[in-house]
């Protein structure tokens, strides 16, 4: 019999996302923001670029981008269906290519690619970074963010949402740290320079009645500082990664 570890997955519940919603589209992430500040402070203003969103979900990122760089080629390339239906059905992504499509399939070049939001989900870093890195142009940039732990401990999660029918008896694969130090070290020899930096939270996310438990929600510390967490009870700020290939 598989352990459970084995049987966990790292695959999106459509029914459960909000990634199948217009609503979200004028609401950008705080790591979409950020994300967003470093490319405008590492890019040409006067250049286009091309640019490639992996994991793109239903394009929120890509909508922002739209409209503070609107003279780059923006692509988006996920794996899930109902989300790639839902961006291609929003009129503010027009002129935006998004593809269905598994990114480990995919044989291109781009000027930046990006992927946020799924590292966390696996526990061997290492081929995604690989692959990730092919796709980038020398002198390009790749951003990625997760847990990244600042100490040098490697710490891998799985967990039950039993909240809601959709995920019940489902083990998943999500919340897991890699260490900066174990990708530091991937990265020596790969790269011309990369750099972390913490994702600021400047808002807070209540805790919705009737989410599932796997949702985020904030609270502050006794500093101000807003922490984010979910049913998991784990502290789940993000991190920037930002790799100049």
């Amino acid at each position: 019999m598989a352990k459970f570890w084995e049987e966990a997955e790292y695959l999106p519940i459509p029914e459960l996302s909000p990634y199948v919603k217009h609503d979200r589209y004028e609401h950008p992430k705080e790591v979409f923001k950020l994300v967003a500040r470093k490319l405008e402070a590492l890019t040409d203003s006067a250049r286009s670029y091309r640019y490639a969103d992996i994991a793109c979900a239903n394009g929120e990122l890509l909508y922002l981008l739209k409209r503070r760089f609107p003279h780059w080629a923006l692509e988006g390339y996920d794996f899930t269906r109902e989300f790639i239906e839902c961006g291609l059905a929003f009129p503010g992504l027009a002129g935006v290519k998004l593809h269905l499509q598994d990114f480990f399939t995919l044989d291109d070049r781009f000027d930046a690619v990006s992927f946020l939001g799924m590292l966390h989900g696996v526990w061997e870093f290492e081929p995604y970074l690989e692959k990730l890195l092919s796709l980038v142009r020398p002198g390009g940039l790749l951003l990625v963010d997760g847990c990244f732990n600042p100490f040098d401990i490697e710490f891998r999660a799985v967990f039950m949402d039993n909240s809601r029918p959709e995920a019940a008896g489902r083990w998943r694969r999500d919340f897991s740290q890699h260490s900066r130090s174990a990708i530091g070290r991937f990265l020596a020899g790969r790269c011309r320079a990369f750099e972390f930096e913490d994702v600021p939270m400047n808002v807070e996310i209540p805790r919705r009645e009737g989410a599932p438990h796997a949702n985020v929600w904030t609270f502050k510390d006794e500093h101000g500082r807003v922490l984010v967490t979910n049913g998991t009870h784990m502290l789940l700020n993000k991190t920037l990664l930002t790799v100049h290939v």
